[in-house]
């Protein structure tokens, strides 16, 4: 949905080798995370999870692994998920990190045999507990074209989201940056980071705050809107958050004006002056 915005990110190499010790245990615990979200993997299990893991999906609310996320956008039986390649941020604190990736899936049912499944993206807010990195929040989507998603929205046939929740929920400071970020736009000194990226709605859409930034302030601004309940989590360290909420964009082609709905998911690190600043997004239709 940023056809504007140029795709310039490669995420980095899933292999570990030369990575610092940090971000080899966070690329671990990935895919010990896709073992864990696999038919006979457990969605609980305390060395991949916090206590109080969420998940979601465009398509439903924020729940635990066992009902909510991956499991409970797939039909059928999720025999494999295999990521590939991984981006790791790390937050000011030091003790938490944001994560994304893409996967492919091997799914299955009652009648039908093992075959490929939807390609995957994932965003995740992990988090440091002790010596050990623990997935704490994430948003598994797939991406789909924007031929396809503006087709649907013309004709008003754009699947509805579930909210994220009932009500608003959640730091209060946080859901104020995200209604910010909304409304307002990026702050425009955030495109001087090289090491930012965002995941848009559509396959393969990686773009780096650079180019980013100034598209969406000058494209998206004044035209998006949040739509039901804003949920947020903050980090143990308090200087690191996550919020989720559906959010509409209005768009013109031609004579028609239509609307696309959204899932959110963005990762907030204070910066020094102790303001909210919007690290890394990740936009969804289903």
């Amino acid at each position: 949905m940023w056809k504007a915005a140029v795709v310039v990110v490669a995420l980095c190499s899933v292999a570990y080798a030369k990575d610092p010790p940090d971000t080899q245990a966070i690329k671990a615990l990935i895919a010990s995370e896709a073992a864990a979200l696999e038919e006979g993997g457990d969605p609980t299990d305390a060395k991949v999870f916090t206590k109080t893991a969420l998940s979601s999906a465009p398509d439903s609310d924020i729940s635990g692994n066992e009902h909510g996320g991956l499991r409970g956008m797939i039909s059928g039986y999720l025999l494999k998920v295999k990521p590939g390649k991984i981006a790791v941020g790390f937050a000011r604190d030091g003790a938490s990190a944001w994560v994304s990736f893409d996967a492919t899936s091997t799914t299955a049912c009652d009648s039908c045999e093992a075959a490929p499944g939807p390609p995957l993206r994932s965003s995740q807010l992990v988090v440091k507990v002790g010596t050990a990195w623990l997935v704490d929040t994430s948003i598994w989507t797939i991406g789909v074209v924007d031929a396809r998603v503006n087709k649907d929205a013309k004709a008003g046939k754009q699947r509805a989201l579930e909210a994220v929740v009932d009500a608003d929920e959640g730091d209060a400071s946080v859901r104020a940056a995200l209604t910010a970020l909304v409304t307002k736009g990026f702050d425009p000194a955030l495109a001087k980071n090289k090491q930012l990226i965002g995941i848009g709605s559509a396959p393969k859409e990686i773009v780096a705050f650079t180019s980013l930034v100034p598209f969406f302030n000058k494209t998206w601004v004044g035209k998006l809107a949040i739509k039901g309940p804003v949920w947020a989590r903050l980090a143990p360290s308090g200087t690191t958050a996550v919020a989720m909420a559906n959010v509409s964009l209005t768009k013109t082609e031609g004579k028609a004006t239509f609307v696309v709905q959204f899932r959110w998911f963005v990762v907030f690190d204070k910066d020094a002056a102790g303001a909210w600043q919007p690290v890394h997004v990740h936009f969804a239709v289903t």
